[in-house]
């Protein structure tokens, strides 16, 4: 989607009402006037969903960099996860029964000691500490730390490495993807190495 630099994305094309008729400026042909009003809504309809898409990117920014200070890690990070895990809905349940932004099990919820996991204060920081301890128990290692988040550490473990299942993969591949574009740092490239780990490059 096409986007005018620092604002909204634009959305379809600029109409302009003359003379009970509208001009349509990505076209040469005059559109009538009570076309223009079917059109209207639907344009209208569509600046609210974008609206709405950047409003949530930033409705927990307080949250997540309060979070990222604590367990020293990168807020574009941690709105990543949030990102491919919830898309900033609060109130999301997965088949599995994870819940909130970051979805947590109520194993993890319990062991976080967490009361309410639709809570975003109280389910950002308890997977922010999920995800710092997943990078310490890998080294560092952002991919593993990634399938341990969502496939469990011992699966990690048993493959040495990103587990062979497509969805683990895919999950990686998106919070990287997110990442990038939260952080501004450009689009990432990768691949999957003989060994079946997922390598990560952005030029």
């Amino acid at each position: 989607m096409e986007k005018n630099s620092g604002s909204l994305p634009r959305v379809g094309a600029t109409l302009v009402a003359r003379d009970a008729q509208c001009v349509c400026r990505d076209r040469s042909r005059p559109v009538p006037a009570k076309e223009t009003m079917k059109i209207f809504p639907t344009v209208f309809l569509i600046f609210l969903m974008c609206a709405r898409s950047l409003f949530a990117d930033r409705k927990y920014d307080d949250i997540i960099n309060d979070c990222a200070a604590e367990y020293g890690l990168d807020p574009s990070l941690i709105k990543a996860v949030i990102k491919t895990e919830s898309n900033f809905n609060r109130y999301c349940v997965s088949s599995k029964g994870a819940v909130g932004l970051m979805q947590l099990m109520p194993s993890t919820a319990d062991i976080l000691k967490v009361k309410d996991r639709t809570s975003p204060e109280e389910n950002i920081r308890a997977g922010s500490r999920y995800l710092r301890d997943m990078l310490s128990l890998f080294g560092g290692d952002l991919s593993k730390a990634l399938a341990a988040y969502n496939a469990g550490p011992s699966k990690v473990r048993q493959h040495g490495g990103i587990p062979p299942y497509k969805e683990t993969r895919d999950y990686v591949k998106k919070v990287i993807t997110n990442r990038s574009k939260f952080s501004g740092s450009g689009k990432i490239y990768y691949y999957t190495a003989s060994d079946g780990s997922v390598v990560f490059f952005n030029r």
